[in-house]
């Protein structure tokens, strides 16, 4: 929850007197022109910045004095660049915790990336390079999502994770995330039909957080993104 929200940076104003409510379990497409805060919204909700004025709120707490390790369990970050690391799929998702081979398959079936694997000759102990180089930017990125959902994290924030990315991968990554039962919020940019499987459009717009259906959205706002 936002309350009452000023964000400057030195002579320049974000946001003014934001609100915003952001249910469990629901998920959000975050929209907005160049230079409108979508990426700060999300540092803002993680607690990576701290308000001029006013507080965010999870559960009644404000996101700023929580420490590392609760921050860690509560959000996963999703970006366009995933930390990928020379060894097998499995140690890249697992990260060296320790998980069961049914909890593995669940996330990548969860990631939309299971066929894939199994379809490798060495299937989830297929050891990948540095980087992740020989994988596609969708495949990168839906590792990085089954890490997340492993876990069982409860708040996903996609920052501009298919910004880069062509048609076909964009729609994988798209497809995972209307299968989660997380509460998501993603920054999106192309206007399609697939925003019409997020349960409600948070629009930055005028220093503000208009948060609207699909349609009311179209009607709206969306000539102007």
């Amino acid at each position: 929850m936002f309350n009452d929200i000023d964000l400057n940076f030195s002579s320049k104003e974000i946001f003014k007197n934001l609100n915003l409510r952001i249910e469990k379990g629901k998920k959000y497409a975050l929209m907005g022109e160049s230079g409108s805060g979508k990426s700060n919204l999300l540092r803002l909700i993680r607690g990576d910045l701290e308000p001029s004025r006013g507080e965010v709120l999870i559960d009644n707490i404000r996101v700023v004095d929580l420490n590392r390790d609760s921050k860690a369990k509560i959000f996963q970050n999703l970006g366009q660049d995933v930390f990928i690391f020379k060894e097998t799929i499995r140690k890249n998702i697992f990260l060296y915790d320790d998980f069961s081979k049914k909890q593995l398959e669940e996330a990548l079936k969860k990631a939309n990336i299971y066929t894939k694997i199994e379809s490798l000759k060495d299937k989830d102990l297929t050891v990948i390079a540095s980087g992740g180089f020989d994988l596609s930017g969708g495949e990168r990125q839906r590792i990085s999502l089954a890490r997340g959902l492993i876990r069982n994290k409860e708040i996903f924030l996609f920052d501009e994770d298919t910004a880069n990315l062509d048609a076909y991968n964009a729609g994988f990554i798209e497809e995972s995330i209307r299968k989660m039962d997380k509460t998501v919020i993603a920054i999106r940019h192309r206007i399609d039909g697939s925003l019409k499987d997020y349960d409600k459009i948070i629009y930055l717009d005028s220093k503000k957080a208009h948060v609207l259906t699909y349609e009311d959205f179209i009607s709206k706002f969306s000539k102007k993104d």
